[in-house]
């Protein structure tokens, strides 16, 4: 029924992962504000988002908080998507290797992903980078592609409810 966003960041570019003690304590202080109980807690394949998930089941839930990779998000690469908001860089991926999906069906495999967190019982977690995070504001107020990379980001550890009619903070 209710569904929460927490950012958390890492450079695959640089091989730079790194999981920070005060991003973490971010969120964990924001859950507690908020008096959550974490039922679950969906992340992408980022490993840093991996790491922060199961740093916060320890203390953001009931002792089976479940802990999910959503394997539609290993569709795109996220690598070539962060690299693209950050850079500007249209239509090439930093790995000439791996493809890099067209952004409206980026926005599309987010979207599925949320809706399909909507629709779970108790409160669900996602954990992913701040890119993901502008797809997903972008596809709850219906803006373009194009109006992606203008959005403004979340702090590393932020934690954020996020409501049909748009964001809640």
């Amino acid at each position: 029924m209710s569904v929460y966003f927490a950012c958390y960041d890492e450079d695959q570019l640089s091989g730079k992962v790194s999981l920070r003690t005060e991003a973490i304590q971010r969120t964990k202080r924001g859950i507690l504000d908020k008096n959550l109980i974490i039922d679950r807690i969906i992340t992408s394949p980022l490993l840093v988002a991996r790491a922060a998930a199961k740093e916060i089941a320890q203390t953001a839930g009931s002792d089976d908080v479940q802990i999910g990779v959503d394997e539609r998000w290993l569709d795109f690469d996220i690598d070539a998507l962060m690299y693209w908001l950050r850079n500007g860089w249209h239509g090439k991926s930093p790995r000439p290797e791996r493809e890099l999906r067209p952004l409206d069906k980026i926005l599309t495999t987010i979207a599925s992903a949320y809706e399909d967190a909507v629709r779970l019982p108790g409160v669900t977690l996602i954990i992913s980078n701040s890119e993901v995070y502008k797809f997903l504001q972008a596809y709850i107020q219906r803006l373009s592609i194009d109006e992606v990379a203008s959005l403004k980001g979340i702090k590393n550890g932020e934690i954020i409810e996020i409501v049909k009619g748009g964001i809640d903070e």
